[in-house]
């Protein structure tokens, strides 16, 4: 694919994002999601560094705004991201366990969700 245009476009939602206020009670689902979606596109152009540090922040994201854990599509949006941050560390050495344990964690968010 062509991850250039990709990244041309979530930086640039990261702009708009940056240049309103944090009004809206959505505002850290959005913010996780483009955060989540660039760590996604980096993996795949094989820049871990960056990568790690765009789930990094969509995952302090949710932890920060703890009152998104009530609503099951934030739920699912963690763990969207906590799954690719644990298949991110999967690749490298000595964080093999890490990104299993993110793993396990994010398919134990996802099943939970089944009941809905």
């Amino acid at each position: 694919g062509d991850y250039n245009k990709s990244n041309d476009y979530l930086l640039s939602a990261l702009k708009i994002i940056d240049k309103y206020p944090n009004n809206s009670t959505n505002f850290p689902v959005i913010v996780s999601r483009v955060r989540r979606l660039f760590g996604l596109s980096l993996m795949f152009q094989n820049n871990p560094i960056s990568s790690e540090g765009m789930y990094r922040s969509a995952l302090e994201c949710y932890d920060k705004y703890n009152h998104l854990q009530y609503d099951p599509r934030n739920r699912y949006e963690k763990g969207m991201a906590t799954l690719g941050y644990g298949s991110l560390l999967t690749k490298w050495d000595k964080r093999e366990k890490h990104g299993h344990e993110n793993i396990k964690s994010a398919n134990d968010i996802l099943e939970s969700l089944k009941t809905y």
